[in-house]
């Protein structure tokens, strides 16, 4: 409304009764320097040194703040205190992998019904279609099958890489480890991924199978 009046109505604000007349004073300091903040707030007179019964609701409001805030606070302390497990009894065998364009092309010949039902330039005798493939995952440590999928490309229309993504706990030691990952259909031209050696696997660490130049490798990482 006071805006309106100045800007659209063409004349001064003014606002019912009368607003008490309060110094005002700016004040450029830092909190550094907060002692010449609080000589200033004395050098303006009685209106900035109100009576210790009119500061005191303030002064309770912000006890009780402080005292709630350390209620809240006190078990995010705590639990940053609490211990996050312990030391691993185990090793990781971590299959980590993307592999994309994966698909198989499915053709057939149009009927000549079919071919007199399209527009002219849309009569092809043949028809292709392309469809993603899945993979099935294979991980075997020391003979004994540890992982067994099926992996199909996400995505609403199946157009995304295959992502292979297992943490698998292992005793310590030295194994005997073999990946395979191969469509679940024998696809001409189709990539097909392999993995067949011995790893060492030690208490909290990770061997990270992955590829790596079309081929499945084994590369030690912390975990």
């Amino acid at each position: 409304a006071l805006a309106d009046a100045r800007i659209l109505g063409d004349r001064r604000p003014a606002v019912p009764g009368r607003i008490a007349r309060l110094p005002v004073r700016l004040i450029h300091a830092s909190a550094a320097e907060w002692p010449r903040v609080l000589s200033a707030l004395q050098d303006l007179g009685p209106a900035a040194s109100a009576p210790p019964r009119e500061r005191r609701p303030g002064l309770r409001r912000r006890a009780v703040a402080l005292a709630f805030s350390a209620v809240l606070l006190a078990p995010v302390a705590a639990g940053s205190r609490w211990p996050q497990g312990g030391d691993a009894d185990h090793g990781v065998l971590r299959l980590g992998w993307r592999l994309a364009g994966q698909a198989r092309e499915r053709c057939r010949e149009l009927t000549a019904e079919e071919l007199a039902a399209r527009p002219a330039h849309m009569r092809l005798p043949r028809e292709c279609v392309s469809e993603p493939l899945a993979y099935d995952l294979t991980a075997t440590v020391d003979g004994s099958v540890v992982a067994r999928r099926r992996v199909r490309p996400a995505g609403l229309r199946g157009d995304r890489p295959l992502s292979v993504e297992e943490d698998l706990a292992v005793r310590p030691g030295e194994h005997a480890v073999t990946v395979t990952f191969v469509p679940e259909a024998p696809v001409a031209g189709a990539a097909r991924l392999a993995f067949e050696g011995t790893v060492r696997l030690d208490p909290g660490r990770v061997v990270l199978i992955t590829q790596e130049g079309g081929r499945l490798v084994a590369r030690s990482q912390a975990r």
